[in-house]
């Protein structure tokens, strides 16, 4: 891999293997460049009673949009969730669970996948 001699800068959301292929090339050129690399993050959700007692529903309806926005490639879909058990929870997961309609396969994705 080879990066441009005129750029002064590099950015990657992704796996692992290529932010650290970037962050490799970027490190052997005669004069090296920072790389921002956004590589295999969970991305931890952190669901307070408080919200969850308040606004359970809206919350599950947005938590599955972001799950599954882009078949689930982007690299910010949250992927833990950290919660206290509680009527507040039962009420997102019920939600959350009933999700109507999966998402549509993406253009990215083998029929056989």
């Amino acid at each position: 891999m080879e990066i441009d001699i005129e750029k002064t800068g590099a950015a990657v959301p992704g796996s692992r293997g290529s932010g650290l292929a970037l962050v490799a090339a970027a490190a052997q050129r005669p004069e090296p460049i920072p790389v921002y690399a956004e590589m295999s993050s969970v991305n931890p959700v952190f669901l307070l009673p408080a919200a969850l007692d308040a606004r359970a529903e809206g919350i599950a309806a947005g938590f599955v949009d972001s799950l599954t926005l882009g078949a689930g490639q982007f690299c910010t879909n949250p992927g833990l969730i950290f919660a206290v058990e509680g009527a507040g929870l039962d009420r997102f997961l019920a939600a959350a669970g009933a999700g109507g309609a999966p998402p549509k396969a993406a253009p990215q994705l083998a029929a056989s996948s």
